[in-house]
C-alpha cells in the first residue's frame, strides 16, 4: 500500500523485487468538505457545544503517540483559551498516560471514543487542525481522510505517512514533543497556513481514489 511498505517486504523477506508492486490505499467518495450546518449537526449529536477544537484521531496503542500529542497539547493550548483538544476512536486512560510519560491530562481534552462513521467526515471538516503524529504507518488514512474534508493536518515525518501527504501538512518529528508543539502552535496561531493547508489537502487527497486502487489490483490480477 505504500512505496515505505514495499521496502520493508524487500528488506525483510526474500521475495524478489519485481514481485512486489505499490497500490495505494483511497479514500472514500464520503470524506469531502462539509458545510457549516452539516458541522453544527455533527456537533449537537455529538454534543461537542461551541468551542472550536483540534481533532486527533487514534487508537490506545504506542505507535499512535497520543502521550507526545497530549504534552504538545498541554504546551500550545494557550494559544487558542476558549479551544479543546478532541481525542477520538479511544477510551481515554489516565494510567495508560501516566505510564508513558504523561502525568495527567490536559485541561480542554476530552475523550469522545468510538465516533459513528457517518459522523467522521463532518468531525474532520470542522476541526482546527487535525492531528496524527503516529510512530510508525504503512500508510496513513486519518491524514488522508482529514486532508479530503479540509481538514489542516499536523502529522509524522514517518516516510509512508510523507507519501500520503506530499507538501499538503505540517510534518513533525514523533518523537520530539518540542518539533510537535511548533508544529501545531504554527496551526493554531496562523489561520493563513491553515487556508492554504486546507486547499492543499483537498487537491492531494483527490490522487487517492479507489476506483484507481481496483483497477490497478485488478490489471495486476490479470
Amino acid at each position: 500500500v505504500s512505496a515505505f511498505t514495499r521496502s520493508r517486504i524487500l528488506a525483510l523477506t526474500d521475495v524478489g523485487r519485481d514481485q512486489v508492486t505499490v497500490v495505494h490505499h483511497g479514500v472514500s467518495a464520503r470524506f469531502f468538505p462539509r458545510p457549516e450546518a452539516e458541522v453544527g449537526a455533527v456537533r449537537r449529536q455529538l454534543r461537542l457545544g461551541e468551542r472550536p477544537y483540534v481533532l486527533a484521531l487514534g487508537t490506545v496503542e504506542p505507535r499512535k503517540n497520543l502521550p507526545r500529542v497530549l504534552a504538545a497539547w498541554g504546551r500550545a493550548q494557550a494559544l487558542v483559551p476558549d479551544a479543546v483538544l478532541l481525542v477520538a476512536g479511544m477510551e481515554g486512560s489516565e494510567k495508560y498516560f501516566a505510564a508513558h510519560g504523561v502525568q495527567g491530562i490536559p485541561e480542554r481534552t476530552r475523550f469522545l471514543g468510538p465516533v459513528p462513521d457517518d459522523c467522521l467526515p463532518a468531525l474532520y471538516a470542522g476541526a482546527l487542525t487535525s492531528v496524527y503524529v503516529s510512530l510508525y504507518e504503512g500508510f496513513g488514512i486519518p491524514p488522508l481522510e482529514s486532508m479530503a474534508c479540509g481538514a489542516p493536518v499536523l502529522t509524522s515525518t514517518c516516510p509512508a505517512v510523507l507519501e500520503v501527504v506530499g507538501d499538503a501538512a505540517v510534518t513533525v518529528d514523533p518523537y520530539d514533543t518540542g518539533a510537535m508543539t511548533q508544529g501545531l502552535s504554527r496551526l493554531l496561531r496562523d489561520s493563513g497556513l491553515r487556508e492554504e493547508l486546507a486547499g492543499r489537502g483537498v487537491l492531494r487527497a483527490r490522487q487517492f481514489r479507489w476506483s484507481e486502487a481496483a483497477a490497478a489490483t485488478w490489471q495486476l490480477l490479470e
